[in-house]
């Protein structure tokens, strides 16, 4: 009969990868099952888990075991100080694939005290993937230790991830959207020199090679005839855009966009006032309908994953 690879990782609690496990399979047999089928297929398999906490097990799969109903148990016999022993109802695919997406619920009595499901969300269980998978998850229940290139959709969410071999990431081709949005629902005025408005701060953290733009909006009012006004986006003491006003009345408004491609890291992107010239204080006009903003989106990429 044909097999198929079902693999696993097993970890304890801090992710440290356990060695030396024993794996067994066993054959649980649905209903109707004829005893002359017991020859064709292997009912119990052992393997122990290697050096990195994987292991692989070569079984029957599903669809060529009769009857329908049939199913395997998976024990992974792990030390109590390591997270205790668990148990898995499983189905084998054609293709087999991760433990994870292999998980069922197998139907009538299953002559187990308890058994971890995918959709039990049992906290003992330590979800992985194989390089490749696609699964369903939440972001609860994210594999904890996925294969680079293994995809999830998170049903909680709507996010479709990657792993990179480092982090989660949407997929590196596309735009990844807004990453921060700071805004500001109240007037602040007495602007009079070089002035951080408060509330217009926003900190991201990014891989190198993404493009961001960031773009800061506010409300602007001086009641002077010859004041100018000079806004900025900056990061520390470096000025990243600007954009000057002169006599800026109660309606008018400043737009100020930065296109960045930054290094790999956090980055805190701020918003400034200055006074250029006048006697005139200024200030930033912002309300629950009109608030002023400084948005920060990815916008896709500036070079392939580094």
């Amino acid at each position: 009969m044909a097999a198929a690879a079902l693999v696993n990782k097993i970890v304890d609690a801090t992710g440290g990868a356990v060695a030396g496990v024993t794996v067994r399979a066993r054959l649980r047999p649905g209903p109707g099952w004829r005893g002359a089928d017991q020859s064709e297929i292997v009912p119990e398999v052992d393997t122990v888990s290697a050096a990195d906490g994987t292991w692989t097990l070569n079984l029957e799969r599903n669809a060529d075991i009769t009857p329908p109903g049939t199913w395997y148990e998976i024990i992974e016999e792990i030390p109590p100080a390591s997270g205790g022993t668990r148990s898995f109802a499983v189905s084998v695919g054609v293709a087999g694939g991760s433990l994870l997406g292999s998980l069922v619920t197998p139907s009538g009595s299953t002559g187990l005290l308890a058994y971890l499901t995918q959709g039990a969300a049992d906290a003992r269980y330590k979800a992985i993937a194989a390089p490749g998978d696609f699964l369903v998850v939440t972001s609860a229940t994210r594999p904890l230790a996925p294969g680079n290139g293994t995809v999830i959709y998170e049903t909680d969410t709507g996010n479709l991830l990657v792993w990179d071999g480092t982090a989660w990431h949407p997929p590196w081709g596309l735009p990844w959207g807004q990453l921060a949005n700071a805004k500001i629902t109240a007037t602040q005025g007495g602007i009079t020199g070089e002035t951080n408005i408060a509330g217009l701060t926003a900190t991201v953290t990014v891989p190198a090679n993404r493009r961001l733009k960031v773009t800061a909006h506010v409300g602007n009012y001086s009641g002077g005839g010859a004041d100018i006004y000079d806004w900025k986006i900056l990061e520390g003491a470096t000025v990243l855009a600007d954009s000057a006003i002169s006599s800026p009345g109660s309606g008018e408004a400043s737009t100020v966009t930065a296109l960045l491609t930054p290094a790999a890291g956090a980055h805190t992107y701020k918003v400034t006032s200055n006074h250029v010239t006048g006697a005139t204080a200024g200030q930033v006009n912002a309300s629950a309908t009109q608030p002023a903003f400084l948005l920060v989106e990815d916008i896709g990429p500036a070079g392939a994953p580094a």
